[in-house]
């Protein structure tokens, strides 16, 4: 499995991570490496963020640094090959989880979680 020790961080200590982290789920990806981080919403481009500068993720530069885009990348790539990630071919998810009407998805299905305007328009139910 691959990893690196957390109790350093547990600890208060840095934590020394000589690796980018990598992820990927449903078809959404990202990578961390330093400060900087890319993520890809399926099926959108890949987005990149300096999380020193900007931790909530606002400011995509990735036009400002292609050669960053570029060299990350092809690390996930190398990653996602190397670990067998396999590609999502699935519906495109909105992001609480369902799926998304008409980009491949029929929107939510089987009694699964509702969306946050269909909670709203739910009446409350009081408890005694």
């Amino acid at each position: 499995m691959e990893g690196v020790n957390l109790r350093p961080a547990l600890n208060g200590r840095s934590l020394n991570r000589p690796r980018p982290l990598f992820w990927e789920h449903e078809g959404n990806r990202a990578v961390r490496s330093g400060n900087w981080k890319i993520v890809s919403v399926f099926p959108n481009d890949w987005e990149l963020y300096d999380i020193a500068a900007d931790r909530v993720e606002r400011n995509n530069v990735a036009t400002q640094h292609p050669d960053v885009v570029k060299s990350l990348a092809a690390e996930w790539d190398t990653w996602a090959k190397r670990t067998n990630v396999d590609p999502w071919t699935g519906p495109t998810r909105l992001p609480w989880g369902d799926n998304a009407p008409g980009r491949g998805g029929a929107g939510r299905q089987g009694g699964g979680e509702r969306s946050s305007a269909e909670r709203a328009e739910a009446p409350s139910i009081e408890r005694t």
